[in-house]
């Protein structure tokens, strides 16, 4: 997938062009943006795909009520929130990412309780991808995986909201972010993603009992490995709502 150089313009309160992205003097111009393939706000049960047109990569939700399971997320917007027994959302299609020779996943996370081996953005299939929470060391440690290499841990406190960044760079590093900070890299793969399953959110589909218990918001998907300025700016802005 190339990267892509057109300007956003989504919904009138979401345009990522750079008039309504400014947070005062000395900011990033928010030039990481061009890099943006998908992003799920999860305000509704079956998630939109607002990131650039043309892609259209919507979610569909299982198992979730409108009603009880669209709940308060990041700064005053809305989330999606998730049992840990039979609620999920796969976003897009089985092959989003096929190919990608670099990659960001981004999202913030509410643990309600520890369920190990919780997946909260995971995809299978021939080769494992994503972020993924109680994985050996404890049941509220996270773990990034491209490709089957896996790079982590870093804690969450439950009940409290986590911005979390997995990045990665074919040859290169898969490295862990938490809350707009480094928090460990490893060795990543030399090849570049086989993407052959759905992402989902909520579920690791290995096995039924992997389920996410908890509240997941603000999904972003990037075709480049994100700098620690990009994600620390990403998250200062998510906390304002300003993304």
């Amino acid at each position: 997938m190339k990267v892509l150089e057109e300007v956003h313009s989504g919904p009138a309160n979401m345009n990522y062009g750079p008039g309504n992205l400014d947070l005062g003097p000395g900011n990033l111009s928010m030039g990481y943006m061009k890099w943006l393939v998908s992003h799920w706000k999860m305000e509704e049960i079956d998630p939109l795909d607002i990131g650039w047109p043309g892609h259209h990569n919507d979610g569909t939700g299982t198992g979730l009520v409108a009603a009880t399971d669209i709940v308060d997320g990041i700064a005053g917007g809305r989330a999606t929130e998730y049992n840990g027994a039979d609620e999920y959302s796969a976003l897009g299609p089985n092959d989003m990412m096929n190919g990608l020779e670099a990659v960001s996943m981004s999202c913030w996370v509410k643990v309600n309780a520890p369920i190990d081996n919780a997946g909260i953005l995971l995809s299978r299939g021939s080769t494992f991808h994503g972020l993924n929470v109680g994985s050996g060391a404890g049941a509220l440690d996270v773990q990034f995986r491209v490709n089957n290499i896996t790079v982590g841990t870093t804690s969450l406190i439950l009940g409290q909201w986590h911005h979390l960044v997995g990045t990665w760079t074919r040859g290169g590093l898969n490295t862990l972010y938490r809350d707009g900070a480094f928090v460990v890299s490893g060795a990543g793969s030399a090849n570049p993603i086989t993407h052959d399953d759905f992402l989902y959110a909520a579920w690791d589909d290995i096995a039924g009992d992997r389920r996410f218990s908890g509240v997941i918001d603000e999904v972003m998907i990037f075709n480049a490995a994100l700098t620690l300025e990009h994600i620390t700016d990403l998250y200062n802005r998510q906390l304002r709502g300003r993304i």
